[in-house]
């Protein structure tokens, strides 16, 4: 059976038939940010992977009435709102309110994504970084104060990734 959802992005409605309850929707935007690696969350590059991480049972539609579930996502803020609608009726109950990084781990039941330096990344993406800068402090015609700019990115990719081995270990 459907449960179908409004999700609107910074303006953008998106409608989707199936998984549109909250553990439903934090695998959508899991999907949406493993597809945005390794560029940094923005508005039109959220929506555009939201769709192809979701294209079966999405659709940039005005569909309204009969959806069981509405999510407004402020990809500035990193946000979402979550609120559960009374079929047949416009009764909204507010099931969440916050960061968009809590919701999904929260909803999926363990930590999966982090909000680094304002933006989203998952374990993976995080270690890329992590390497990235650490390899990047290495350079050679680099000067002091550039090299310990890149250390200390390493260094909070290296914390986030702690997180990470901290659930793993549960």
């Amino acid at each position: 059976m459907a449960t179908r959802s409004i999700i609107t992005i910074d303006g953008t409605r998106i409608y989707s038939h199936y998984d549109g309850y909250p553990e439903g929707m934090a695998y959508k935007l899991l999907e949406a940010v493993k597809l945005l690696h390794p560029e940094p969350l923005r508005s039109a590059r959220l929506l555009n992977a939201f769709i192809a991480a979701n294209y079966t049972n999405c659709d940039l539609d005005d569909v309204t009435g009969g959806e069981e579930y509405r999510y407004t996502i402020n990809t500035q803020e990193l946000t979402i709102i979550a609120q559960e609608i009374e079929i047949g009726t416009d009764n909204k109950e507010l099931i969440y309110n916050g960061k968009i990084s809590d919701f999904i781990n929260r909803e999926i039941g363990k930590v999966v994504i982090q909000e680094i330096e304002g933006n989203l990344y998952t374990r993976q993406q995080a270690r890329e970084k992590y390497l990235y800068h650490l390899e990047d402090s290495d350079r050679e015609l680099w000067t002091d104060e550039m090299r310990e700019k890149s250390l200390q990115k390493a260094h909070t990719f290296k914390t986030a990734l702690s997180l990470y081995e901290k659930e793993a270990r549960k």
